[in-house]
Order: structure tokens, then C-alpha cells, then sequence
């Protein structure tokens, strides 16, 4: 059993693990976990996305790989995580205290004055 926890890429935190397969266990098979915060190992509950790669590899490394760039492919089809966003009116250089985080790009009217 080998595993291997990267990240963040894009705020997300990929664990690979390479699981033995074929005779004797000379031969290996890459599976992936995205997650939102950083995993104590690839078994974790706590979990976005799992899957693994097609093909059978020869090494474990190989296999980490393998899922490693499974696990980029399908974040690279997420949408972008959460910014910062400085309030209205504010210079951007003086407005690190009072940055706000969203998920998704609210809809904000400028206030009236």
C-alpha cells in the first residue's frame, strides 16, 4: 500500500494512492481522492471526487503519477475557488483588513450616496 497527499493545486488537495494488482503485486493501478482540505491519508471519508486510472502500471511511483494527473484533469474542470474581493470604494493597497470571501461572484450594486 503506497499513498501520496499533494497540494493545494487550486485550493484542492489530491491523495493518490497505488494499489498492488496482477501476480504477486508486480504490477499497479493509481486511484485518486480530491479534497477540500488536506487528507491524513487516501482513506479518508472526507472527499470531493474519487476515481482512478485506466491503465495498469509497472511501478507504484508510476501508478501515484498515473492518478496524480487523473486528479488534475478533473480539477482543472472545477470551477475557480473562492477570491477576495475589496468593498467598494476602497484603495486596493489599504483594504487587506476588510476583504470579504465569496464562493461565487455575488451580484453588488455600488451603494448611493
Amino acid at each position: 500500500m503506497i499513498e501520496h497527499i499533494t497540494g493545494p493545486y487550486k485550493g484542492h488537495y489530491i491523495a493518490a494512492y497505488a494499489c498492488p494488482m496482477g501476480d504477486l503485486g508486480k504490477q499497479y493501478l493509481g486511484y485518486f481522492r480530491i479534497c477540500a482540505a488536506m487528507p491524513r491519508s487516501f482513506f479518508d471519508d472526507d472527499y470531493m471526487r474519487e476515481g482512478y486510472c485506466e491503465d495498469i502500471c509497472q511501478t507504484s511511483a508510476s501508478a501515484l503519477r498515473c492518478a496524480e494527473l487523473q486528479a488534475i484533469i478533473q480539477l482543472d474542470r472545477l470551477p475557480a475557488p473562492a477570491s477576495s474581493v475589496c468593498h467598494w470604494g476602497q484603495a486596493a493597497d489599504r483594504a487587506v483588513s476588510s476583504m470579504v470571501l465569496f464562493d461565487r461572484w455575488p451580484t453588488i450594486s455600488k451603494p448611493h450616496h
